[in-house]
């Protein structure tokens, strides 16, 4: 499921938090004001902050907030509750998201809390429910034509081929010592020492766990598993000479920056693209989520213009106590047809 609608992080994200956390008015200033920062002795303060930030953004996050109630509110309107088990399978698939498009250097929940302060589940139970409702509102029961799905697949074929994957063992020679002393040139007899006796016929596995500096993997023998460019732990010289060896093949040494390599390439799986029969489910969903996202702006849209909205933050701004900074431009509070709607979602950042 896409994460395309997003929430901006940063002050913006920020604003959100203040806005919340003090009920939406603007801060003034006071004499018992906690100070978060200070210049030449003179402070500024939480107010300051606040009121300045509520400035200059504090109508796009305003508007997202509308857009999220209009939601709620058709959502109520419509009796939708999003089935546990669909939120579940929901918040399942955006976590495999995550991990797809971070490549696992964050999480879903991580995310969560740092963009818009929820946990994972509190996410589920609001976001992932309104682009559920979203989901249900534009594509209804999710039927698609088999000639819209062909289309679909013969333009998007290449995002579904499966690329070429290699499982390597390894044995790693350190270059650095104990004491913190490089000895590169040490190092690099060793492991050519240890490919000469691998070449020559000798057990890899049986010399991984005797020689191999990598104490994890040497006590599976070496074995490093399937391993992807993004997240190979031992940087890309090694995959690259191991994408290039017949399955069996012995290479080395392979200098890193933590020393040198032998490797074997264990098993190797040449890269295909798979048949439509095979993955045609995954391609509806594709189809369907591809749907939701250009149709939920004008789905959303709709909604807006048909409810009552009432703005007042730019009357708050102007009788919010000024502060002694100077003045900041304030930005037009932008109407419905100047934003794009659900922007509260998680952003691929």
């Amino acid at each position: 499921m896409s994460t395309n609608m997003g929430m901006r992080t940063g002050a913006a994200g920020l604003v959100l938090f203040i806005v919340l956390g003090t009920g939406g008015a603007a801060c003034s200033e006071g004499p018992g004001e906690t100070v978060v920062a200070s210049v030449n002795d003179r402070p500024i303060t939480l107010g300051q902050l606040n009121n300045m930030l509520l400035r200059m953004y504090g109508p796009e996050v305003l508007e997202r907030l509308v857009y999220r109630e209009v939601l709620k509110d058709a959502m109520e309107k419509a009796n939708f509750k999003a089935a546990k088990e669909d939120l579940e399978l929901a918040l399942d698939e955006e976590r495999r998201n995550i991990e797809r498009t971070f490549k696992g250097r964050t999480t879903l929940a991580e995310m969560a809390r740092r963009q818009l302060g929820m946990t994972e589940q509190e996410y589920a139970d609001e976001v992932l429910a309104l682009r559920l409702f979203l989901r249900q509102q534009i594509i209804g029961t999710g039927e698609v034509p088999e000639a819209k799905l062909q289309i679909y697949w013969a333009k998007n074929q290449e995002q579904y081929r499966q690329p070429p994957r290699v499982r390597i063992s390894h044995i790693l020679v350190k270059a650095m010592t104990e004491r913190g002393q490089e000895n590169w040139g040490a190092a690099q007899k060793k492991a050519e020492s240890i490919y000469g006796k691998a070449v020559a016929g000798e057990d890899f596995a049986r010399l991984a766990r005797e020689t191999s500096e990598d104490k994890e993997s040497a006590a599976q023998g070496g074995d490093l598993g399937f391993s992807a460019p993004e997240t190979f732990p031992w940087g890309p010289g090694i995959l690259q000479v191991a994408y290039e060896l017949e399955q069996g093949s012995i290479a080395g040494p392979i200098q890193s920056m933590w020393g040198y390599h032998v490797i074997k390439v264990t098993q190797k799986i040449e890269g295909s693209r798979p048949e439509f029969e095979k993955v045609k489910d995954l391609v509806r969903s594709d189809y369907l989520d591809e749907m939701v996202r250009t149709e939920a702006d004008a789905f959303t849209l709709r909604l807006v213009n048909a409810a009552k909205v009432e703005r007042h933050l730019d009357a708050a701004l102007e009788s919010s106590h000024s502060t002694a900074e100077p003045e900041t431009t304030k930005p037009e509070t932008p109407g419905p047809a100047d934003k794009k709607p659900g922007e509260f979602f998680i952003t691929e950042e």
